[in-house]
């Protein structure tokens, strides 16, 4: 069975409509890693009679226990995350 054949227009609204979507998927998945992050860290707190192992929790700690970089809440595009 052959593909249909797209308009330029309809083809342009394919590629953003699936652009729209990967990042949605990658957005909900960053979402994800972070409030598990956070999970965690509060997890380290209450097993630690209220002091984090290390010191302060900073943004930059529950970025790296999510397993991203710093710049991730620079994005000047990025929507709200928690």
């Amino acid at each position: 069975m052959k593909r249909p054949v797209l308009s330029r227009a309809e083809n342009r609204q394919r590629i953003a409509a699936e652009g729209s979507n990967a990042a949605r998927r990658k957005f909900r998945a960053s979402r994800e890693a972070i409030e598990n992050a956070m999970e965690r860290i509060e997890r380290a707190v209450e097993a630690n009679g209220g002091g984090y192992p290390g010191g302060r929790v900073s943004i930059a700690q529950v970025l790296r226990q999510a397993g991203k970089s710093e710049a991730y809440l620079r994005k000047t595009d990025q929507p709200s995350v928690i």
